[in-house]
């Protein structure tokens, strides 16, 4: 047992490698990088050119505002030094500098130096300036001024008010008006045209309307000459019929005369003939759309009988062409009004007992 040997073998604990959560970082960004860029292509999609354009503009001013801020903060004096080539070098970190290898200025000028005899006016001129530069030791460009920017950014994306240039719609892309005034006043202008163009087309059609119906009545008047020339007695009652177009319509009376009354003295009773007149225009009439107008009138002669004047007289004797005429197949409907006017309104206005205000008047009326 003594020489038994024993052997102790010891274990070290760790791990083999990484197994944190560092890819889950760099998955999440490159989630978000993705998310990021679709959104971006979707805004872009949406987006018209107007807004495209914008958009150009605004990161256009930026990038050359940026670039002048750069070149201004970068040459500062005592940071700025030139390399073999002449060309000025920005602020570098200390290893760049260690690196770099600077030349002086009086080096650059004899590398730079031409025989100036050989070169033309401009050129000259040129190899002066050039020399002028390379000579100076430290060349600031001033940085634009803060306000400066804001206002140029102003200026660039800066819209004319709606107020002071208002396109015409309907009109050339060109026309604009600078006033609202201006506007207004055309508007008005145009309005008025249009309302003057409207009216003179119903007044013009109202007018086309009016002489067709004129001719239609005019028509309507010749046929009514030709029913009464076919009565043999018309040549003795010629005086009796007047027949003339108004603005109602075709009116036509028959009156009374010294010679010949067409109804008996204080009676609504027709004489025969004047019943024959009647049929006559009905017949006429019957053929016709329009609508009647009835209305009987007397003279200014006291008429009392019993309670019965002027009042009844005139409305009975209207009463009474109307059946006559309803006998000629004129339905009731047409007739528009059937009334009496006693003597208030006399044919003759000069003499209010003259035979001619004793009457009936048949207008046929327009529609």
């Amino acid at each position: 047992m003594a020489n038994d040997q024993i052997i102790v073998k010891k274990y070290k604990k760790g791990h083999h490698g990484a197994h944190g959560g560092a890819w889950k970082i760099a998955y999440a960004d490159f989630v978000t990088a993705m998310m990021a860029f679709f959104l971006l292509m979707w805004l872009i999609s949406i987006s018209n050119e107007e807004t495209k354009k914008g958009i150009a503009e605004y990161f256009t001013a930026s990038i050359l505002e940026t670039k002048a801020s750069s070149i201004g903060s970068t040459l500062t004096e005592g940071k700025t030094a030139l390399t073999k080539n002449g060309n000025q070098e920005e602020d570098s970190t200390e290893e760049d500098k260690e690196n770099t290898s600077y030349t002086s200025i009086s080096e650059v000028e004899k590398e730079k130096q031409i025989d100036k005899s050989e070169l033309k006016p401009d050129s000259l001129a040129s190899s002066q300036i050039a020399d002028s530069q390379a000579s100076t030791k430290v060349t600031l460009i001033a940085e634009p001024d803060k306000d400066a920017k804001i206002d140029k950014q102003a200026k660039s994306h800066e819209t004319i008010p709606d107020e002071k240039i208002v396109k015409l719609k309907n009109t050339d892309s060109n026309t604009q008006l600078k006033d609202p005034k201006e506007l207004k006043e055309l508007n008005m202008q145009e309005k008025a045209a249009a309302a003057d163009q409207e009216k003179n087309i119903k007044e013009k059609k109202a007018s086309e309307e009016d002489s067709k119906e004129k001719e239609k009545f005019e028509k309507i008047i010749k046929n009514i000459q030709d029913a009464l020339n076919s009565l043999k007695e018309m040549d003795l009652f010629k005086h009796n019929l007047v027949i003339e177009l108004t603005n109602e319509g075709i009116k036509i009376q028959i009156i009374d005369s010294e010679e010949h009354e067409m109804f008996k003295s204080g009676s609504a009773a027709p004489l025969k003939f004047t019943e024959k007149i009647i049929k006559a225009l009905g017949d006429v009439i019957a053929k016709l759309p329009n609508k009647i107008d009835i209305t009987g009138h007397t003279d200014s002669k006291p008429f009392n009988k019993k309670g019965y004047g002027n009042w009844e007289l005139s409305s009975d004797r209207a009463h009474t062409t109307r059946r006559i005429l309803e006998s000629c197949n004129i339905k009731n409907e047409r007739f528009a009004q059937v009334n009496g006017r006693a003597d208030r309104d006399p044919f003759n206005k000069k003499n209010l007992d003259a035979p001619e205000n004793r009457r009936i008047s048949i207008t046929i009326l327009y529609n």
